[in-house]
């Protein structure tokens, strides 16, 4: 199987090591394939309002020689004609920035804006661009992106497509506006079946809802599009109200020609425009082409349909607040065909993609937690001050002028009740917390230990985080939204790529939090209980692993090991991510998932899962020792608990 097999494919796949390379786009280094009629080639060419993207594969084998031709034909359909299309080389570069050995084969791409027919670049180049496009007919509704699970699936090859026609009209039959369609005329595709693949597959004639299904196996997430059924079994009709020719086209050839051998990775840059910033020596907002390091670039559009001028630009202000709070240099635009969009371009630094996507883009939730209570906190009547004292950083957070109740909700619940842990957290995020043991008289409340790393106070390396906190305590919150008076405008991302300090692309290293310093600290406070070993999964859950002993009595090893571990690593982010897994010789295997309790914030979940002979009882066993253990009480809720065989 393909290593594209076990990746989505999406530009993250980037994020999954830490320690990829990266690579730099050399734009119309290589060899220019030759242009076809109507392409436009030539690195004169002007292509500032141009889709840009990028596509390339572990090798330069002969699966990518193969589907070279077959990508450039299936781009000259989307494009209808005008397209640039480049082989090239990726250069390699550590992820630090020192050039490294090696070079890359890829394909430099541009197509026009519009070609996309106002969807997202990197979805239509998913769907038809970088893909095999194997097909099949799946029972049930879909969409573009759309992870659904059918009632039935059924293998379509193109020998079992009679004919692929794009026409324009309405199909006989069709009411336009039962599928949101308000004219009479417009594009579609009419597929037709064989009599053979009906004769053999009869029950597809009677499915009401039917749709065609890109590259079902083999890759993370696939691809739906619904189809509209003539009556007859075998002609079917994909409405493309709205579209353009192009798009249609791209299909078109898609479903009549072979498909690619290889799936490909992405580097996408859809057309952007960038401020120039203001002459403001404190702001650092730069210019985009002002960048001297490698970095990446974000691209944001609303969820929401609606929003008013006024609204936009008090969410484009707290962006703007809370990317000043980093200490980091950044870039600002938008999407040249879509103003109420963001584009941002920032430098690789550790954790930013989750800074960005998580704590940058809307508004959060602030809260303390102390014992078994969690206690909101508004953003107003609070103020937030980061504190310096013998080279440590930490965080003040002053409730005297606003958040009275809060103030004696705390001191009823400290006072008496000996050394009692406060913790701030921003949504579940824990970022730090600090010990009270009387009553809090002057409203301030300091927090001076990390809970990133249980350390007293923050280093220099991390008091982005402390900046950033204060931020959003602070600073603006996103505007409401016109849907909800309980909700607040939000923004999604819609692409991700990264670049050298030049700006062309670049795969680049981890952009995720970088753990390791934190998973060595687990391992410490693991170590009594003898790990035999430890690593992160693909998914960036970092596992220990222990010997599951053949006794009757394991069940007791382990319930002391998680009771000694979960109660110290509570309030820690990376609990969220924990997985504790024995291992027996005779191949069983016992696994304790530790999550975010969804019903009770101020609670862990954890997950039991049985290999190979381990039974459910045994399972149940273990949980109802963990629930009255002594040391994890009102800590600890159980959520799963599966013997699978």
């Amino acid at each position: 199987m393909s290593k594209h097999s076990l990746l989505s494919l999406f530009l993250t796949a980037c994020l999954f090591l830490a320690g990829i390379p990266l690579l730099t786009g050399c734009s119309g280094s290589g060899a220019a394939a030759d242009p076809k009629a109507g392409q436009s080639a030539g690195p004169d060419q002007d292509r500032a309002d141009m889709a840009h993207f990028c596509l390339y594969p572990d090798e330069d084998g002969e699966a990518f020689r193969h589907d070279i031709p077959i990508i450039k034909e299936r781009v000259a359909a989307l494009s209808e004609g005008d397209y640039i299309f480049e082989e090239t080389k990726l250069t390699g570069y550590t992820g630090s920035g020192a050039p490294a050995e090696g070079t890359w084969p890829a394909l430099d791409i541009y197509i026009p804006e519009k070609a996309c027919s106002g969807q997202p670049l990197g979805e239509v180049i998913r769907l038809m661009l970088n893909r095999p496009v194997n097909l099949w007919l799946g029972k049930g509704k879909g969409g573009v992106n759309s992870n659904r699970y059918f009632e039935e699936t059924l293998p379509l090859s193109r020998a079992d497509l009679a004919s692929v026609k794009v026409l324009e009209g309405c199909p006989e039959g069709v009411v336009p506006f039962d599928y949101g369609i308000e004219t009479d005329s417009f594009l579609y595709l009419e597929l037709t079946l064989t009599e053979d693949y009906l004769a053999a597959n009869p029950q597809i004639a009677g499915w009401e809802s039917p749709s065609i299904v890109h590259d079902m196996t083999g890759f993370d997430g696939y691809y739906s599009l619904e189809l509209v059924p003539a009556g007859d079994g075998l002609t079917y009709y994909k409405l493309l109200s709205g579209f353009e020719r192009g798009y249609a086209d791209a299909l078109a050839y898609d479903y009549t020609h072979e498909p690619l051998l290889e799936g490909y990775y992405i580097l996408d840059m859809p057309g952007i425009t960038w401020e120039v910033p203001a002459q403001d020596d404190t702001a650092r907002q730069i210019a985009y082409g002002d960048f001297d390091r490698p970095s990446y670039l974000y691209v944001y559009r609303m969820k929401e349909t609606v929003c008013s001028e006024a609204n936009w630009e008090q969410a484009l202000q707290a962006v703007r607040d809370r990317l000043e709070s980093l200490r980091i240099p950044y870039s600002i635009g938008h999407l040249t065909q879509n103003e109420r969009s963001l584009a941002l371009r920032v430098p690789i630094s550790p954790c930013i993609t989750d800074l960005m996507d998580n704590l940058i883009i809307g508004n959060h939730d602030v809260s303390l937690r102390v014992l078994s209570e969690n206690i909101p906190i508004g953003h107003e009547g609070a103020a937030a001050n980061v504190m310096h004292k013998d080279g440590r950083y930490y965080l003040e957070l002053d409730m005297s002028a606003g958040q009275k109740d809060i103030l004696h909700k705390l001191t009823s619940l400290t006072s008496g009740s000996g050394r009692a842990r406060i913790s701030l957290y921003l949504d579940s995020w824990p970022f730090m917390w600090t010990y009270y043991e009387d009553v809090i008289r002057d409203g301030k409340i300091t927090f001076d230990c990390n809970a990133f790393t249980g350390e007293e106070g923050f280093d220099e390396e991390d008091r982005f985080l402390l900046d950033l906190a204060a931020a959003l305590l602070n600073g603006r919150q996103f505007p409401q939204s016109p849907y909800s008076y309980f909700d607040r405008l939000t923004l999604e991302r819609v692409n991700l790529a990264g670049l050298d300090p030049q700006g062309n692309f670049a795969m680049t290293g981890s952009a995720v939090f970088d753990y390791s310093r934190y998973n060595e600290k687990l391992l410490s406070r693991a170590a009594a209980f003898t790990p035999t070993g430890s690593g992160t999964t693909g998914a960036g859950d970092f596992v220990i692993q222990f010997a599951l002993p053949e006794t009757e009595d394991r069940k007791e090893t382990i319930a002391a090991a998680v009771s000694q571990l979960i109660p110290d690593l509570k309030d820690e982010i990376f609990t969220r991510d924990l997985l504790l897994d024995w291992r027996a010789e005779n191949g069983e295997q016992i696994r304790v998932a530790c999550g975010s309790s969804f019903s009770n914030p101020v609670k862990m979940r954890l997950y039991l899962f049985g290999y190979n002979a381990v039974t459910q009882e045994e399972l149940e066993a273990l949980a109802d020792l963990l629930m009255k253990a002594p040391a994890l009480a009102d800590l600890i809720e159980i959520e799963t608990i599966n013997a699978i065989g």
